[in-house]
């Protein structure tokens, strides 16, 4: 596909990603340990910084076993000179910055406790990206990532120096990409400060919402718009699709996601055990519209129960600024 888009003709490398992790044994075959990345142009005109991996490693300076008269370090190559095919010995010197970079890449997986993580699930190390952008861009270029996910790499772009535009299909997304630029926190290439970007084609109207994917739907609600935390369960959650933990500004509630019209009496009661069951005494039901019974049984279980449930429309949701608490 990839030939068939670019041209074979512009494919440059395949690029293993070695994870360097400890291996499993597999019955059927042999322990996946890397990745692989795919090097493409455009055309025959593209930008390519050739990168080294630092400083020589004392068995690879062994080659390099001459002395020259300012005590530099080199080897002699054996060399043919073009036109004539003479053979001469040239002399070839380290270079400063180490050994060319090949197409194996040894970086390690994030730990579970590393400071780059953002809780996205195919989350990449932002040491891959790095290398990626450097190799591919220059400073004030333009890199563009059109399934950007948690935002490695607009975060990494944005570190060194480069423009960038970041696009994906799951508004959770684009959350998760907003707060890590506006958060700012030291991570391997240092903080992001003074950031200024834009968000576009987020769902803004009732009828946007309701285009949304039931995930998307939920941490729109949940997360967005709320500023809750997500049932970090997909199933067995016993009907509560978001919750606030107690703080100074909050108090423990349940909240519950509903991507449908009329909700109704049923809706109400389910919900209202749900809470009981968590221990809440606090809790809110988001969906498009409710019946009239909905209400009436909100006011029933407040007065009977004593439980405070909130109905909240989507259209609340849109027009206030602030979470609805």
């Amino acid at each position: 596909m990839l030939d068939e888009i670019f041209g074979e003709e512009n494919f440059h490398n395949e690029i293993i990603w070695s994870y360097g992790a400890r291996a499993t044994v597999r019955k059927s075959g042999f322990p996946q340990k890397h990745d692989t990345i795919f090097f493409y142009s455009k055309s025959s005109n593209y930008t390519f910084n050739p990168l080294y991996l630092g400083k020589y490693k004392d068995p690879e300076l062994k080659r390099y076993n001459k002395i020259d008269e300012q005590g530099k370090r080199y080897a002699l190559i054996k060399r043919i000179r073009s036109g004539t095919g003479e053979v001469y010995y040239g002399k070839t010197y380290p270079k400063e910055e180490g050994a060319p970079m090949t197409d194996v890449w040894d970086i390690p997986t994030m730990a579970s406790t590393s400071s780059e993580r953002v809780g996205y699930p195919t989350q990449k190390p932002e040491a891959i990206l790095s290398r990626i952008i450097k190799a591919s861009s220059n400073k004030s270029d333009i890199v563009a990532d059109f399934f950007c996910g948690c935002g490695t790499t607009i975060a990494v772009a944005q570190q060194l120096g480069r423009r960038w535009i970041g696009i994906d299909i799951s508004p959770t997304a684009i959350k998760v990409i907003q707060k890590r630029l506006d958060k700012g926190t030291e991570r391997t290439l240092g903080a992001i400060e003074g950031v200024n970007y834009e968000v576009a084609g987020m769902p803004t109207t009732v009828e946007e919402v309701r285009k949304l994917e039931p995930f998307e739907f939920q941490n729109w609600v949940v997360i967005d718009k709320m500023r809750a935390n997500a049932s970090r369960k997909k199933v067995g959650d016993m009907g509560l699709d978001g919750y606030y933990p107690r703080s100074i500004l909050t108090e423990e509630a349940g909240i519950q996601v509903k991507q449908s019209d009329g909700v109704g009496r049923n809706v109400v009661d389910n919900f209202e055990t749900a809470l009981k069951r968590a221990g809440y005494k606090k809790g809110y039901i988001v969906a498009f519209s409710f019946s009239k019974g909905a209400y009436e049984e909100v006011a029933r279980i407040k007065n009977k129960e004593g439980l405070e449930i909130k109905l909240i429309t989507i259209e609340e949701l849109l027009t206030k600024k602030k979470p609805i608490l």
